[in-house]
This record gives C-alpha cells, sequence and structure tokens, in this order.
C-alpha cells in the first residue's frame, strides 16, 4: 500500500510540480502508437492489442524476459516475489519507445535484484542444499558469463574502452566555444558537460520554444531521439557544432 501511494504522489503531485507543463511528461509513451487512428473503435481495439499480444511481440520483449530470468535458472518463476517486477514489465513492454524493449539500456536495473531475490527464495523454499545447491549456482555464474558479452558491463573488459579517442579532445575544445548561458542542442553523453552553465536540449529532440542557437553531436556515441529532421551543422572532427 505504501508503495502505490508514493508511485501515485509521484506521478501526480512531484514529479508534475517539476514540470514547466504540470503533468508527468511520460503519459505519452503508454498511450496509442504514433500514427494510429482516433476513433472510439480503433483506440479501444489498439489498447486491447498493447495490453495482450503487444506485451510479447515485437520477440525482442520475449528475449528481454528470457535473459532477466536466465541468470537465475529460470526458477525465480516459483517465486512469489517475482510478482513484484510485473508493473515494471508491463509499463516497459506496453511503451511505444522501442528503447524500452530490450536489455541494452538501464531499465532492467530495478528488476534484476527482484529475480535474484526471487531465486533465493525458490531455492529455500525447495530445501536445496549440498550438490543440488551448487549445480544451481553453478548454472546461474555458467549462463552470467555466457551472456554477459551482450550487455555494456562487458565493455569494461575491453581495452577500447579505457583509451581516450581523438575526437573526445575535438569535442570539449568545441564546447569550450560555447559561452555560458547559451541555448544549446548536444547529443546525450556531452550534455553533462554543460547544462551547469547552458540551457541545454538532446540533439535532434522537440525544442521547448528556444530555439538552440549552438549544437555539438558527437556522431560516434549519440543516441537518435527524434525522427524529425535535424538543422545542418557545421562538422569538425568526429563531432558536429554550430
Amino acid at each position: 500500500m505504501a508503495g502505490l501511494v508514493g508511485t501515485s504522489m509521484a506521478l501526480f503531485l512531484v514529479l508534475p510540480a517539476f514540470n514547466p507543463h504540470g503533468s508527468f511528461a511520460y503519459w505519452s509513451l503508454v498511450q496509442e502508437s504514433p500514427g494510429a487512428h482516433h476513433g472510439g473503435g480503433d483506440d479501444v481495439l489498439t489498447l486491447l492489442h498493447r495490453g495482450t499480444i503487444g506485451l510479447v511481440t515485437p520477440e525482442i520483449k520475449v528475449t528481454t524476459l528470457v535473459l532477466l530470468l536466465a541468470a537465475a535458472v529460470f526458477l525465480a518463476l516459483r517465486s512469489t516475489l517475482l510478482w513484484v517486477a510485473l508493473p515494471t514489465l508491463v509499463w516497459r513492454f506496453g511503451s511505444n519507445n522501442d528503447v524500452h524493449w530490450g536489455t541494452h539500456f538501464h531499465y532492467s536495473l530495478v528488476l534484476m535484484p527482484i529475480v535474484f531475490a526471487a531465486f533465493v527464495d525458490a531455492l529455500v523454499r525447495r530445501g536445496t542444499s549440498g550438490r543440488s545447491l551448487r549445480r544451481y549456482l553453478g548454472a546461474s555464474g555458467a549462463i552470467t558469463l555466457v551472456i554477459l558479452p551482450s550487455f555494456p558491463l562487458f565493455q569494461l573488459v575491453q581495452p577500447e574502452t579505457w583509451r581516450t579517442e581523438p575526437r573526445v579532445a575535438v569535442a570539449r575544445r568545441l564546447m569550450d566555444r560555447i559561452p555560458d548561458g547559451a541555448t544549446v542542442q548536444v547529443s546525450d553523453h556531452l550534455a553533462p558537460q554543460l547544462t551547469s552553465r547552458a540551457t541545454v536540449g538532446l540533439y535532434g529532440s522537440p525544442g521547448n520554444g528556444r530555439v538552440p542557437r549552438r549544437g555539438v553531436s558527437d556522431l560516434a556515441r549519440r543516441v537518435p531521439v527524434s525522427r524529425a529532421s535535424a538543422t545542418p551543422w557545421d562538422q569538425a572532427p568526429g563531432s558536429r557544432s554550430g
């Protein structure tokens, strides 16, 4: 009950209080897909599809479920604790943003502790011990090692992660040319370096009414945030600045 009350207060009171438009900004992600027909029957059918078949299609959603449960040898399915993960899975798979469906980003961060708590709970309920326990734990470790290369954490053991590329210095020089108080659009990995002294928007995203006079985009790492075409920028090695 406390969780429901806290979530409701965050969605309907706290977060809207910080939003200039006075509402929770992400309701659109669980509404009809872009381009859907707006009519009573069409709206109902769209919502019905997204709340049923749409929760497991396309196949990337099923892949995400498999990867979430694999490290727990799927034994977490035998614990009622796993129900705690259901609301997060529903909003992710019901979202019209395909970034939420997969495992490349951080959206499974809150789910994995629940999955492993359910794994431990299932082992305890089964009275697993001795050789059987070692077999389950060994299988969990082996599966984790097999799937680890598909996750960003694996980058920590890759040499290129620890090399500073020349484009980094170029990007820093370009950002140094942006005056304090400017309105600017930059790619997401560069944004935190400017928010303390400029009005920053993500490169390619819809504006908030203020027209950016400058922009810097790291083309090698930029995550697309909009299908809209961007304003042409003057190009420099590894980055774009205007």
